[in-house]
């Protein structure tokens, strides 16, 4: 498409009549076009990189409508709703710009899921290392009840059947809730996503601190020093789910302000789209105008010319009709002979509409 010279050097503005506006008009529509595309990829934008590439081409796209907006405001149309649009949709996705910054917090969110996936799956191996110590220890104790039974040691086997049940089976039994307390926060943390914490935020909230005060209460059950510091320092990182969950929440919060930013901005873009349609409309309808007006001018002028040939035309032929009249005329005279031997000769000026008659006697003899 050709594009009309806005501006000339020294800051003055070109215009070139009815075809300007024609050009105006089908510009203002194509950069009206590609900022709503623009600006629709920029309310969807989930980067940074193509949050920037968008804005350019929004920004590119604004300053055109700007400046073909401020050269039909110099020509009398009225752009006043227009420009109000795409200032309310420069608005709104400048504060959705403020709130986009939290969607950057995605990838600190996934970082820190799989730090507290980690750290459980950690704590979970330990846990069943620790469980199985203690089953080969309690099978050990067990055989040796079977041995101190069959050498009718009564007393000494019922001592040790209450270490086995006691300290060796219970042991295992704490290793295997501290086991499965860890898998559970693993499947909790694993599960979690922006639906579950829009609806059940609370719920899992608690689900999850109940599964880490376990963990709690059953590493410093742990009788292995080397074990027990290392589950503890895990137990650091299982515990930031709170800083997972206030991510989610954030993240919730503000998806919804994003979703409601985007309602408001398909009612922007399609006031925008309308008042675009409105102006070029309208800029249409005077280059229609201009047009009529051309073609009435030029028909009064071909009819204008047209009835000034006509009246040469006549006047020429009146003249070359005297002038043939008056030759005629002084042929007669010449040919015939007068009552008085003589006739009157008539002159024609060019000057004068009537013959100029003057007496002048030619003799018939000589």
């Amino acid at each position: 498409m050709v594009q009309p010279a806005l501006y000339q050097p020294g800051g003055k503005r070109q215009y070139s009549g009815i075809d300007s506006y024609h050009e105006y008009g089908a510009q203002l529509s194509e950069a009206s076009a590609w900022e709503l595309f623009a600006a629709q990829n920029l309310t969807s934008a989930n980067n940074e990189k193509m949050w920037q590439a968008q804005g350019r081409m929004l920004t590119a796209q604004s300053l055109k409508i700007n400046a073909l907006l401020q050269a039909l405001r110099e020509q009398g149309f009225d752009t006043t709703a227009i420009e109000q649009q795409e200032q309310e949709i420069s608005r709104s996705l400048l504060s959705k710009g403020n709130w986009w910054g939290g969607v950057c917090n995605y990838a600190r969110q996934r970082q820190l899921s799989q730090q507290i996936v980690a750290a459980a799956d950690e704590i979970a191996r330990l846990a069943q290392g620790q469980a199985n110590n203690a089953t080969t220890s309690a099978g050990a104790t067990q055989a040796g009840i079977y041995d101190l039974i069959e050498q009718d040691q009564r007393q000494a086997a019922e001592s040790a059947l209450d270490r086995l049940i006691d300290i060796d089976l219970e042991y295992v039994n704490q290793m295997n809730e501290l086991r499965l307390s860890a898998l559970r926060v693993q499947q909790m943390v694993m599960n979690l996503g922006l639906e579950q914490i829009q609806k059940n935020a609370p719920t899992l909230e608690k689900q999850l601190n109940n599964a880490v005060k376990i963990l709690q209460r059953r590493q410093i059950r742990i009788e292995d020093p080397g074990v027990r510091a290392q589950v503890a320092t895990t137990l650091t990182t299982v515990s930031q789910y709170s800083d997972l969950l206030a991510l989610y929440q954030q993240d919730s919060e503000i998806s919804n302000h994003l979703q409601t930013l985007a309602q408001n901005n398909i009612a922007q873009f399609a006031q925008f789209s309308s008042e675009v349609s409105q102006l070029v409309d309208t800029i249409e309808l005077r280059n229609q105008h201009g047009l009529a007006h051309l073609e009435k001018a030029s028909a009064r002028g071909q009819y204008s010319l047209l009835l000034l040939g006509m009246v040469s035309l006549c006047a020429l032929i009146l003249i070359l009709w005297r002038v043939v009249l008056s030759l005629s005329h002084a042929s007669t005279c010449r040919t015939n002979a007068g009552a008085a031997n003589g006739c009157w000769t008539v002159i024609l000026t060019p000057l004068s509409r009537k013959p100029l008659a003057y007496g002048s006697w030619i003799p018939s003899g000589g």
